[in-house]
This record gives C-alpha cells, structure tokens and sequence, in this order.
C-alpha cells in the first residue's frame, strides 16, 4: 500500500462542534412578549386544505435595557394666612436635603457617586453623560 493508500483507508470519526451553554436571563427581570403570527391565508395545509393546528412556539429572549429616566420632583410648600387679619402667614416645612437648595436629589447623588467609586467613571464624564440627555450639572447657563 502507498502512503495515499493508507490515508484513504482510515476515516476520521464525525467530530461535532462543542456546544455552547445557552445564557439565561434571571427571572426576576419584567417580560414584554411580542407575538408573531401567520397571516390566515397561511394557516392551510398545502396538500389538502385542512386547517393549520397550532403545536408550539419557538421562543427567544433578548435583553433589552431602558436608559436612564429622568423626572423632576416639584417640592411644593403650601402657603396659608389668615383671612381675618391677613398678617399672619405660614408655610409648611419640607423634609431635609443632603444639599439644601440643590437640584440635586437623594437618587441623584447616589447614582452619581455609585458612578464615580464604584464604576470609576470620572465626573467629567458622567456630566457629558447628563448633558447629551439635556440635564446641565455643571453650573454653567447653557
């Protein structure tokens, strides 16, 4: 036997490509489900005309993420008087801020300095980040 011969000879099991582990999304996250259906002029058989039974659904998940929401919390203090007199006027307290008078929220300064500690995102960075979303940080009229 050549050399040829001999390789010809011997064949190479089917190798199958390992597989990779499919990623699971926790189940604590929300759902939104979108269906896609066939239109009713598909939901015939072929061959004999009968109508199509629904078996199954081939499912797949994707991660979708919602960024960064913003809203404006109006502390408004109610203001009363007396209508007798009209001197005496007093208005409701609000509860204490980290920084009085700041625009800044409790939320606001977490995300912020969860931000810059933790993900080490410098604060010049994170301030571009709020004004591409149109919220100014840096003290400047824009």
């Amino acid at each position: 036997m050549t050399a040829d011969e001999n390789n010809a000879a011997v064949s190479r099991p089917d190798r199958q490509k390992p597989t990779k582990p499919r990623i699971s999304i926790a189940d604590h996250h929300p759902r939104e489900e979108i269906e896609y259906d066939l239109p009713e002029e598909q939901k015939h058989c072929p061959h004999d005309g009968a109508s199509l039974k629904l078996i199954g659904s081939e499912d797949h998940e994707q991660v979708d993420i919602i960024p960064a929401q913003v809203k404006v919390i109006r502390h408004k203090r109610l203001k009363y008087s007396c209508p007798c007199c009209k001197q005496f006027v007093i208005t409701a307290n609000k509860p204490k801020q980290p920084i009085e008078k700041s625009i800044a929220s409790p939320s606001l300064l977490a995300f912020v300095t969860i931000q810059k500690y933790a993900d080490a995102l410098p604060l010049y960075r994170q301030s571009e980040m709020f004004n591409r979303i149109g919220i100014n940080l840096d003290g400047e009229v824009r």
